[in-house]
């Protein structure tokens, strides 16, 4: 339990918009709700690919390319939010990241000219997601919780960012079905609608600890920039967001290959987002035992050697679903224990800016796994050296997590 108790909750609304604190609990359960519909919305962005490539007449790779930018600029606007939330408090920019993100949805359910898909489904979708998803929220919730529980309420944050990957993967492909993509792409622009108003309980609280002397946000990523340990993070996290940007983004076209519906790949979505529930809980709860760089390793390593697996099934319904369902304990796992990670080394100051840094590196993983995966399959006809290199990478992030060293960790500053 954190030092404040939880009745403190019950304290009247800020008189101004982030400039008081709520209690740990308020923030934890907004930041958990803003998470829930901000990565759950885009988790079924996959089931878009037929439908829209269809029916504006283009190939995988322009989509999977529209995708990627939003990877990317997700990833490069991530750290500049953070560091506006660091200075002048994460509910303003999760308030701005909601409005864009909800536009950049209703843009592209009008939309006619495939050539401006990079901008709506990537550019602002990408916007809004890099001011409300992990490194802005996860900075806001570990600044209210001590560190001997700060694992545990990102593994909580976690799991109820699984839950909306669930529940709103099942939305989409339901919405999509009786809607149609664009009636289902209106759909999600009002659900990321209501993050504006969750942000409101998203205090920029402070940790209670005494800060160093230099402590802004830049003299924080030249500390971090001189730590080969930040590097080590960094490239293995960005394995890690290639595989599951490629997975997210390609798996109904992937199924369609196989002569598998689109319902097939949803109920696989499905079941790897329900395991994720208790993987992001299990681990989160795991990291405020035993060293964070250790569970990291072993996290890559079983997912390098998934992506080999994957090659060798038999490609029934069933037994893609029961892959998915193990699969599903190591996917977004990677979140809760990075984060703490994160904070362990560099404290929890300017995590919202060093957390949002390392998921950058993310980003440009899944940028790339994204794009590649729509390159190869247009060029080959096939996805199995995606699977190969993703493998690879995989057991090089296992090898560099292993190399970090928690000793001589800066704790709270």
């Amino acid at each position: 339990m954190p030092p404040e108790s939880l009745a403190a909750s019950s304290r009247s609304f800020p008189a101004a918009l982030g400039t008081d604190a709520w209690s740990p609990a308020i923030v934890l359960a907004a930041g958990s709700l803003i998470l829930f519909l901000s990565i759950g919305a885009r988790q079924g962005f996959g089931l878009f690919m037929v439908p829209v490539t269809q029916t504006l007449h283009i190939g995988r790779e322009p989509f999977a390319f529209a995708v990627a930018i939003q990877y990317l600029v997700w990833g490069l606007a991530g750290p500049v939010g953070g560091i506006v939330a660091d200075r002048w408090g994460a509910a303003r920019v999760i308030a701005a990241g909601g409005a864009l993100y909800a536009f950049g949805y209703a843009a592209s359910a009008i939309l006619s000219n495939p050539a401006l898909l990079p901008w709506t489904a990537g550019v602002a979708i990408g916007l809004g997601l890099g001011g409300a998803s992990f490194g802005v929220v996860h900075g806001a919730v570990a600044k209210a919780w001590p560190e001997h529980t700060r694992g545990r309420a990102l593994g909580a944050v976690g799991s109820i960012t699984s839950l909306g990957q669930l529940l709103l993967l099942l939305a989409t492909f339901a919405s999509i079905e009786s809607l149609g993509w664009r009636g289902a792409m209106w759909l999600h622009a009002g659900a990321v609608f209501l993050i504006i108003p969750l942000s409101m309980f998203v205090s920029r609280r402070r940790p209670n600890v005494v800060a160093p002397a230099d402590n802004g946000a830049w003299s924080a990523l030249r500390l971090a920039a001189r730590d080969s340990r930040f590097w080590l993070l960094c490239v293995g996290f960005s394995a890690s967001g290639l595989q599951v940007m490629f997975t997210m983004t390609h798996l109904p076209a992937i199924y369609a290959d196989f002569g598998l519906s689109s319902r097939d790949a949803m109920l696989s979505l499905a079941c790897l987002s329900l395991s994720t529930v208790g993987g992001s809980v299990l681990f989160g709860r795991l990291s405020d035992r035993y060293s964070k760089s250790r569970l990291l390793a072993i996290i890559y390593t079983v997912r390098a050697v998934s992506a080999l697996v994957f090659l060798i099934l038999s490609k029934t319904p069933i037994v893609l679903h029961g892959y998915f369902l193990v699969l599903g304990l190591f996917w977004m796992s990677t979140i809760p224990v990075a984060s703490a990670l994160t904070a362990e080394l560099f404290g929890v100051r300017y995590l919202g800016t060093l957390f949002s840094v390392v998921f950058l590196a993310h980003q440009v993983g899944g940028c790339l796994g994204t794009w590649m995966g729509g390159r190869v399959f247009d060029a080959t006809g096939s996805y199995v050296s995606m699977w190969s290199f993703i493998a690879a990478l995989c057991a090089v992030a296992a090898l560099l997590a292993w190399r970090i060293d928690p000793r001589g960790i800066c704790k709270d500053g």
